[in-house]
């Protein structure tokens, strides 16, 4: 439960860090990006497929910690 925790406060960090790299670089380049993305995932499956992904990643982060732990 703790590695998973970890794992949750440095996808955290991870999102802080890519939202100050928007704001740093300037709003024309990620507009362009999110709405490219929002485009290629349309709809409910875009939503499904971000849950997805996201849950995904929080997982691999996990194992990836608790495989460092022991």
């Amino acid at each position: 439960m703790s590695s998973f925790k970890i794992a949750i406060i440095i996808f955290i960090i991870f999102i802080g860090l890519l939202i100050f790299d928007m704001i740093k670089t300037g709003m024309k380049v990620t507009m362009a990006i999110i709405e490219s993305v929002m485009l290629l995932l349309e709809g409910i499956w875009g939503i499904i497929l971000i849950v997805f992904w996201s849950a995904l990643m929080i997982l691999v982060i996990a194992c990836i910690i608790f495989f460092m732990r022991y």
